[in-house]
């Protein structure tokens, strides 16, 4: 059910971007209101039923919005289509995770836009500073005991299996106790040892629950428990995501250790600076991270024995009280003074525990706050107006000061100490978890550099060269320029992305080159299905006529019509066989429209982020692709638009001055072409710079200058296919890192496809990718070279003719040939596949069309027009790309077909 689900939502969520779309065009258009209800309201309805419970509450904001448009009493404008576009991203996500734990970007933000959205009559007033989805406060929060028997295995249950069922129900904080495993010569593999506590905030009831654990409920020890403190308990798990605070555990457990080794050090031994101020960020970084979590926490709903504010108090008392040796330098502090820090570290500890096993409150630790002078309600100190910014950067800053005190000590000359580098490194990762957080891009790249940079020294044992000193110095630099630009902007989040476009991790193209599960299935229509189904009627019925046929041959008195039936029965069945051939490869044709639908929205959005007005012409919706070619051909075309809109379209300021209308023209075709499929993008932006391309190939060293010296600008426009060039002036989040042309060609090549470029200065570029229709069935001529059989595809094939020897001719070791008025570099087949060829008074030449390049092939004969099967090489022979795949003929023998662009390539790379 939930995988027909996810199907049908995919599909409706196209049906609703291209509606949202539409409607944005005309805003009072009733018809394109009910298309948006009718989707969402089918999204919600299907969700619920197929379990997606979240998915159903946060598609009912959206559902309410426009039920309210479809009566007349909310206005389409353009911050309601915005709202419904971003509220198809967060349904997306929420489709591809489906669980109540994990955190959605964007879903609070866009639930929160739908309810201001709303007339105040539909809008309950809700409480001060509280902006949760619909339901979210009828959850209930309960701890949970599983404790498996040993034999749990036996009866088939796995208790991972339960636990993911579990975290369906809504958001589970789980923690795993292994103090039952034995040593290792007493572990039975299959016996379970292991027991589990977990906090689940849900909106289902304890029956749910124990629903989870039916087929395990007598295998198991299974306590369920409301907990008191349900607010305090809901707020905190109900609010923060399962990773951060898991994380935020972590780190504190990892804080206290050393906490605790650095007080022991200053007992043990004279007054030493660096334990002080190690001590100091220890506890800084904890009250940093607790405010950190707790700004995530409605704070008027956790009670004041709550341990979340309780831990901020303390570490907060502590940091005061230590706050004068620190400023004092030197000086030791007192045994008193120690024993108040072990005690702290212990009292932490113990906050710790109850946060994480009942999430719920407790007793103060009354005496130490008041050692500490700090009084049981006290808070920390005042808050700025935004909470959650101001502990990012508490956190932030106080990571930084740590991060420049090592710096200071590896980057002048000195010794890069193992621990120092632990120091380093430790920093750098909280940082990187809050930057993480609370979504800072531009920080994000300077902390991953010197991560890398610290994680292989650290790895290798080794000492940081002068290189890596260099290189964490400008990392450090450009990490603290642009907390400082945070800090005084008051922004913690980078310039926002596009909807469409998933952000990519720092230095990664946009093009992905695989690992993406593709959907296994495909709809059809039912006119193709009824075809078939005639099809294969027609085959059961000439089916029917062998057995006579075989009876016939048995009797002895067998006329002279058999040899007649024999043949009308195979025509039939030939016949039959091609109708259910070409029956079968349409179902797996579909219009490319599939993929086109998703470009409108990706347009749009990069347009507005880039500040430009671009008009998308779509046409050729209906031509039809196999559904392989289509799922791999989306990816190269998402970055050609992406670039096309980047660097191709000028911004409306350039074009008005150069003439040109404000808004740009970006156009994507589909049409037949020669047996195959051309995708046209085409924009009329400020055209390729030949001259520029030349110039950058040598700068980047792709390319020596007497190699370019003579180079035409059709093979120039070539040159955007090297890996590692690009005329941008920066690297932006859209495109500009000079890597992903390159991973388009590739990507259309690995489809037996070409790419094509056209461009004139000022004028605009051409995309032209050509693509077979089909990757299965191939037509082709069967030929013979060196005494072997091969299929050339006959989509590639653009003349064939017999040439005299004495009309071939030798320049500059070149085999040059003039065919039709036209000259053509002629390769022989045999001798590129390191085959001797025939000898020959006349040669057999196809003139083959690959891409941007013709040439001639010369073979030893032609034989005849095939339509064949073809086959993946597999078993290493995929390395082998001057061939397409392998076919099995009539007779059984193995053809290989050959790929012609790619045995261009061969040749040309042996000739060089």
């Amino acid at each position: 059910m939930r995988s027909a689900f996810r199907a049908e939502a995919l599909d409706l969520l196209i049906e609703l971007d291209s509606a949202l779309l539409a409607l944005e065009e005309v805003t009072a258009d009733s018809a394109l209101v009910h298309r948006v209800f009718r989707a969402i309201h089918t999204i919600k309805g299907s969700g619920a039923t197929a379990g997606f419970t979240r998915l159903a509450r946060f598609a009912h904001c959206m559902e309410e919005a426009f039920d309210l448009a479809r009566e007349g009493r909310l206005t389409v404008t353009p911050e309601l289509i915005d709202c419904g576009l971003k509220a198809c991203d967060v349904i997306r996500l929420l489709i591809e995770q489906n669980s109540e734990g994990a955190a959605i970007p964007g879903e609070a933000e866009a639930a929160g836009a739908f309810a201001k959205l709303l007339p105040a009559s539909s809008n309950p007033p809700a409480r001060q500073g509280e902006d949760q989805m619909p339901a979210t406060l009828t959850r209930s929060a309960f701890e949970i005991t599983f404790k498996p028997k040993r034999d749990l295995f036996y009866s088939g249950a796995d208790p991972v299996t339960l636990l993911d069922d579990l975290r369906e129900l809504g958001q589970a904080h789980i923690t795993a106790h292994s103090d039952q495993v034995p040593l290792l010569p007493s572990l039975e593999p299959e016996l379970c040892y292991l027991w589990w506590e977990i906090l689940l905030v849900t909106d289902r009831g304890p029956s749910a629950i124990r629903d989870v654990f039916v087929f395990a409920e007598d295998d198991c020890e299974l306590r369920i428990r409301l907990l008191d403190d349900q607010e305090s308990a809901v707020s905190l798990l109900g609010s923060v995501p399962a990773e951060a605070f898991e994380l935020f555990v972590l780190e504190c457990e990892d804080h206290l250790e050393a906490m605790e080794r650095d007080a022991l050090a200053l007992a043990a031994g004279p007054a030493a600076r660096d334990e002080l101020d190690s001590l100091f960020r220890g506890i800084h970084s904890i009250k940093g991270n607790a405010g950190l979590l707790l700004s995530d926490v409605k704070g008027e709903t956790l009670t004041a024995g709550h341990p979340l504010p309780l831990l901020l108090r303390v570490a907060h008392g502590l940091e005061s009280h230590l706050d004068p040796y620190r400023a004092a330098g030197a000086v030791r502090p007192t045994e008193q003074t120690v024993q108040t820090v072990l005690e702290t570290c212990d009292a932490i500890r113990n906050l710790l525990g109850r946060l994480k096993h009942t999430g719920s409150g407790g007793p103060a630790p009354l005496e130490l706050l008041a050692r500490l002078g700090v009084a049981a309600g006290d808070a920390p100190a005042a808050q700025p107006a935004n909470p959650r910014e101001a502990a990012f950067l508490n956190t932030a800053s106080q990571c930084v000061e740590l991060i420049d005190s090592c710096f200071q000590r590896i980057g002048n000359g000195g010794e890069a100490t193992r621990p120092v580098l632990e120091t380093y490194l430790r920093g750098l990762k909280t940082l990187s978890a809050a930057v993480q957080y609370r979504h800072c891009p531009e920080l994000e790249e300077p902390l991953a550099q010197q991560l890398r940079i610290l994680d292989a020294a650290m790895s290798a044992g080794s000492a940081l060269g002068g290189e890596d000193r260099l290189a964490l110095d400008s990392a450090f630099r450009a990490a603290r320029c642009a907390l400082d630009r945070i800090s005084a902007g008051g922004a913690v989040s980078g310039k926002s992305e596009p909807a469409s476009a998933a952000p990519l991790p720092p230095g990664t193209s946009e093009v992905r080159t695989g690992g993406s599960a593709s959907p296994s299935t495909i709809r059809i229509d039912q006119n193709k299905l009824d075809n078939l189904m005639r099809i294969v009627g027609e085959l059961l019925v000439a089916r029917g006529a062998f057995p006579l046929l075989v009876r016939k041959l048995n009797d002895r008195e067998t006329g002279t019509g058999l040899a007649k039936d024999l043949k009308d029965a195979g025509s039939n069945i030939s016949r039959i066989a091609d109708e259910l051939q070409s029956s079968v490869m349409s179902i797996r044709m579909l219009p490319v429209k599939t993929v086109f639908q998703r470009f409108p929205r990706l347009v749009r959005d990069l347009a507005r982020s880039l500040g430009k007005e671009v008009q998308l012409v779509i046409e050729g919706e209906g031509i039809e692709l196999d559904k392989t070619i289509l799922e791999q051909i989306g990816d190269p075309l998402v970055h050609v638009i992406r670039n096309a809109v980047d660097h191709g379209l000028e911004p409306p300021e350039k074009r008005r001055s150069a003439g040109k209308s404000v808004s740009g023209q970006l156009a994507l075709r589909a049409r037949h072409e020669a047996g195959g499929v051309v995708i046209e993008i085409a924009d009329d932006g400020r055209g390729l710079d030949a001259a520029a391309l030349r110039r950058k190939a040598v700068d980047k060293g792709l390319l020596a200058p007497e190699t370019v010296a003579g180079m035409s600008d059709e093979a120039a426009f070539q040159l955007i296919f090297l890996p590692g060039l690009t005329t941008a002036a920066k690297v932006t989040d859209v495109s500009g890192r000079g890597v992903g042309m390159d991973v388009v060609r590739s990507n259309v090549r690995a489809l037996h496809g070409a790419i094509e470029i056209r461009s004139q200065p000022g004028r605009g570029t051409t995309f032209l990718i050509k693509l077979p229709t089909s990757l299965i069935v191939s037509k082709g001529i069967l030929l013979e070279a060196g005494g072997q059989q091969y299929v050339l595809p006959l989509s590639s094939i653009h003349d064939m003719v017999k040439l005299p020897l004495e009309a071939v001719h030798l320049y500059r070791g070149v085999t040059l040939a003039q065919v039709r008025g036209r000259v053509y570099s002629i390769f022989n087949l045999a001798e590129m596949l390191g085959q001797a060829p025939a000898r020959q008074t006349e040669l057999s030449v196809a003139i083959v069309e690959a891409g941007t390049v013709r040439y001639g092939l010369v073979v030893d004969r032609f034989m005849t027009e095939v339509e064949v099967l073809v086959k993946p090489l597999t078993g290493g022979l995929e390395q082998c790309r001057e061939f397409q795949g392998a076919a099995i003929m009539g007779d059984g023998r193995v053809v290989l077909v050959l790929n012609p662009l790619e045995c261009h390539s061969l040749v040309v790379t042996a000739c060089t």
